[in-house]
């Protein structure tokens, strides 16, 4: 893992919506607790990474260094992000939710105002 000090590698995961059929998909930088989010449809794999690259790809390079996600099917979509950005992607070990610790406090954040069960799809 990427020590603090150094700006641009990201950790990522999705807060899940009501019914499983919504969700956000929410991305945080580690050093500067920088934190993007993306209103995802479905949990597939291919909208997982066309969100990943959308939200990212314009950024500067130098703040854009890498990404560890949990090992949720929905980012199975990993090489298409690696090779858009050019950026190493990594998985974090099983059940190890520590090894993203800032992107999980975040997505505990959202989960205050925005509790389990809350239908996502209906907001902008």
């Amino acid at each position: 893992m990427a020590p603090r000090s150094q700006v641009g590698h990201w950790e990522i995961d999705s807060v899940i919506g009501k019914s499983h059929k919504s969700r956000i998909l929410t991305l945080t930088e580690r050093t500067t607790r920088f934190e993007r989010s993306y209103k995802l449809v479905a949990k597939t794999a291919s909208e997982t990474a066309q969100a990943i690259i959308c939200v990212l790809k314009n950024l500067p390079k130098k703040v854009v260094k890498s990404i560890t996600a949990d090992r949720g099917t929905e980012f199975h979509g990993w090489i298409e992000v690696e090779i858009a950005l050019e950026i190493p992607f990594y998985f974090s070990n099983p059940s190890v939710s520590g090894q993203r610790g800032t992107n999980e406090n975040s997505n505990g954040r959202i989960r205050r105002t925005y509790p389990k069960g809350t239908d996502f799809s209906r907001m902008t």
